[in-house]
């Protein structure tokens, strides 16, 4: 497998957000995926219990929080076969 990713997709932190809807697709796919990009019902059901904030180990407020977001990220990458292992 080709080591793609969404690694090009970046967000401006100091401007804020507007969300126009929570889907069961990446929109654009980014690199590794095509137009829509189909979620794995496994990414669906880690990004759900992480909105509902009751993801089983997540650190949502503490001193783990950058490690736990990119723990995440990292799995729904994985899952999603935009990077090849975990690290």
């Amino acid at each position: 497998m080709e080591d793609s990713n969404e690694r090009n997709e970046y967000i401006n932190f100091s401007t804020g957000f507007y969300v126009a809807g929570i889907n069961n697709y990446a929109s654009a796919g980014g690199v590794g995926g095509g137009s829509p990009d189909f979620l794995d019902p496994k990414t669906a059901y880690l990004y759900y219990h992480f909105a509902m904030g009751n993801l089983s180990n997540y650190d949502y407020a503490g001193d783990g929080r950058a490690v736990s977001a990119d723990a995440l990220q990292n799995v729904i990458w994985f899952i999603e076969q935009e990077i090849g292992t975990l690290a």
